[in-house]
């Protein structure tokens, strides 16, 4: 955090890093194929992923911008800030809360 930083989402961010960090030793460190820990695995990724929307949220309402104003707002926004990996991680995010498996009968 940025001394003199004023917007409320730094502790959130923190933590969506913190989130991030986690993710990335499971996947390296701990989960391996056929060891079991699919589920801890998917619980940090969704963890991390509902923090990091959490975080434009936060900053989006503070701002003043919220649903599809900051959506607009983050496409204007330069590449290299909200680029493609970006993007993926809020609609795997999205995916993640609305789209449930089933079966096609």
């Amino acid at each position: 955090m940025p001394p003199g930083a004023a917007l409320r989402a730094w502790p959130k961010l923190q933590e969506a890093e913190r989130r991030w960090i986690y993710f990335e030793w499971f996947t390296h460190g701990v989960a391996k194929e056929g060891t079991g820990y699919t589920t801890l695995l998917d619980d940090t990724a969704s963890a991390y992923l509902m923090t990091f929307e959490a975080v434009l949220q936060m900053v989006g309402n503070q701002i003043g911008k919220s649903g599809d104003r900051l959506t607009a707002w983050l496409k204007t926004l330069p590449p290299d800030v909200y680029d493609l990996t970006c993007r993926g991680l809020r609609t795997l995010r999205n995916i993640e809360a609305h789209v449930r498996p089933g079966n096609l009968e």
